[in-house]
Parts: structure tokens; sequence; C-alpha cells
């Protein structure tokens, strides 16, 4: 992430990433022996918060699917196979954590998973430090100076 100012004076801090999802496991339907491959998801995203008010807006860095997968060993043959899930989501600020609940990135139906408003749990908490040396600090959106 990179602190800067947006052409309106508005201070913004905006970057690119990639965000992997462990241990990723299939709720519903249970019993069906589903699992997705490698326990792994990833998805290569830009965040910014230009006219996201106290909001990080994430959405993917190309195209519009916000990441996809591969579901396999389930019993039910038609369940296997490639998901995708396409969109954006906006995390509330707290500092330098921004936090997502399923709840409130649901509700913004700017997420879909298979036509379906769909939402992500989690937080990030943002940090830096000078040398190698030094311990790992928050690091919140701050302004810039003219």
């Amino acid at each position: 992430m990179e602190n800067m100012k947006a052409e309106a004076g508005e201070p913004t801090a905006s970057g690119t990433g990639t965000v992997e999802y462990l241990g990723v496991v299939v709720v519903k339907p249970a019993g069906k022996g589903c699992e997705v491959a490698g326990k792994k998801v990833v998805t290569n995203v830009k965040a910014t918060t230009a006219g996201a008010g106290m909001e990080l807006k994430v959405e993917p860095s190309e195209g519009s699917a916000f990441t996809s997968f591969k579901v396999e060993g389930c019993s039910v043959s038609a369940l296997n196979g490639e998901y995708e899930v396409k969109g954006s989501i906006k995390c509330g600020m707290d500092g330098a954590t921004f936090t997502c609940t399923k709840a409130a990135t649901t509700a913004q139906k700017s997420l879909t998973f298979r036509g379906q408003a769909a939402g992500i749990d989690g937080s990030i908490t943002f940090t830096s430090r000078k040398e190698k040396t030094e311990p790992y600090t928050p690091l919140g959106q701050t302004t810039v100076d003219e």
C-alpha cells in the first residue's frame, strides 16, 4: 500500500497484492466428500481508499473474477469443477486494520458466487518497518504533505 494525495485533495492509500486463503473447506453440502483443491484459494487484487470514505475497496486486479477455485472429490459428480467469485468488497477501517464481515460484505451485494450475493470474513493489518532488524509496526492511512 502507498499513501498518496488524490486530485480532489483527499488523502488515499492504494496498492496491489496477492491474498492466499489457507485451510479452505466446503461446508455445504455436508457429507458429500467435497474439498477445495489444495485447501487454498488465491486471488490477485487491487485495493484503495479513494472514494471509499473510511473503508478499503478490494477488487480484482484484472477482469471481474475476484477469485476462482476447484472443488473435487464430491460423491455427486455435478458438484465437482471450477467455481468463480466475481465482484468487489469494501471493508471497514479501524486504524491500520481493515475488517470485513460476512454480514457486511454480503449486504453490499457487490460480490457474487454463482449469481448469489457472497461475503467474506477476515481482517488485515498493514505493517511496515524501516530496517529488516526492526519489528513491524502498524501502518495507518495518513495525510500527505503538499
